[in-house]
């Protein structure tokens, strides 16, 4: 082998290292890209576990006002106070405006808790929405990964 052989060898050599550390320093990139997508990931995906958990505590709340509710609807002690030889007179017009106050308060607390739950699953909709497009990038990150 001459020395033009020797010096093409030589250069094909450097050449070919000199793409592997590219490619090394290329993969390490996309790892640490891959890391920090991974790290976000894991940031959010508690979180919206825990929106998660509590629309359901405020879907079990709302439903269980709605029973008490309809119990009440249903009674017709509590729907008419003033009750000749039990409940007449001064004390029954203030115990049936104290609980039709206290039925609007509890309509009132139920429509902001159904504007609370109906907040969350946006929430919940968008961090999903956040979710999905952090695994679609570690995906596409991956497979640039795997293809060098």
């Amino acid at each position: 082998m001459g020395i033009l052989e020797d010096a093409a060898a030589a250069a094909k050599r450097a050449a070919d290292e000199a793409a592997a550390r590219e490619r090394e320093r290329k993969r390490n990139y996309l790892r640490g890209q891959i890391k920090d997508w991974k790290g976000k990931l894991s940031e959010v995906t508690p979180l919206r576990d825990v929106l998660v958990k509590e629309g359901n505590n405020l879907s079990s709340y709302m439903s269980e006002w709605e029973v008490q509710k309809n119990k009440c609807k249903g009674n017709l002690l509590l729907s008419e106070v003033v009750l000749t030889n039990r409940f007449e007179g001064e004390c029954a017009d203030r115990i049936k405006e104290d609980f039709t106050a206290r039925v609007g308060e509890m309509n009132n607390t139920y429509l902001i808790t159904g504007r609370l739950q109906d907040s969350n699953n946006l929430q919940i909709t968008r961090l999903n929405q956040y979710i999905s497009s952090i695994n679609e990038k570690i995906s596409s990150l991956t497979r640039e990964l795997n293809s060098i």
